[in-house]
């Protein structure tokens, strides 16, 4: 079996200037075939 690589990023921002709390664009990428899953969450 071959080795995986999984790249992962998140960035904390008010994106929606009437909605108070701040929410996370949390972004996944795998190295080897580069699909990418995003999600905007507040969590």
């Amino acid at each position: 079996m071959a080795g995986m690589l999984v790249q992962m990023d998140s960035y904390q921002h008010c994106w929606i200037d009437s909605v108070k709390e701040p929410w996370w664009l949390v972004t996944m990428i795998d190295d080897v075939v580069q699909f990418q899953l995003l999600r905007v969450s507040s969590f």
